[in-house]
């Protein structure tokens, strides 16, 4: 009987969850300005990290 409940409020959780999911789109821009020495995946990286803290503000 417990099994039962179990599977029961587990088949209820895994139903009702999505149902209040929504998708945003959020468009953010981030830019870096390269200094000497450093490579182009550490300018994008950075630059990626500065839009993300844009979209999340």
């Amino acid at each position: 009987m417990k099994l039962l409940g179990r599977l029961f409020a587990l088949l209820l959780f895994l139903f009702l969850i999505p149902a209040f999911a929504e998708f945003k789109e959020i468009i953010s821009e981030g830019t870096y300005n390269m200094g000497d020495g450093e490579t182009p995946t550490v300018a994008e990286s950075r630059a990626l990290l500065q839009a993300k803290r844009a979209a999340v503000e």
